[in-house]
């Protein structure tokens, strides 16, 4: 997926309940400040969002181990001094998918 992790494909805050604003679903910008639909700019999350996406186990009978997995990347990535989201996303995917045994496994969707 082009944009990665944060592709409105897997995280998003979509409300399936509301309208898309019209002038955004044909390419243009909204510059209503009162307008009542969903804009595509309101449905990314956040870096720490998604960071708490791709965090879940999807076992909740091993959460403690899988957390602690978690603890153990990210201490060493304080000690590397690298702790930018896209790669912390990668490790923790990464992680996902070897704590579950399923390389297909990123999100808990």
């Amino acid at each position: 997926v082009p944009s990665g992790y944060r592709s409105l494909t897997y995280s998003h805050q979509i409300d399936p309940n509301k309208e898309l604003c019209r002038f955004e679903v044909a390419s243009g910008v909204c510059n209503d400040s009162s307008c009542e639909y969903q804009h595509f700019s309101d449905m990314a999350v956040s870096d720490d969002t998604l960071l708490l996406q791709m965090g879940m186990s999807g076992n909740p009978g091993k959460d403690a181990e899988y957390r602690q997995g978690l603890r153990d990347i990210l201490q060493q990535m304080r000690d590397d001094g690298n702790l930018e989201t896209e790669a912390v996303a990668t490790r923790v995917a990464q992680h996902r998918r070897d704590f579950l045994k399923d390389p297909s496994n990123i999100l808990g969707l």
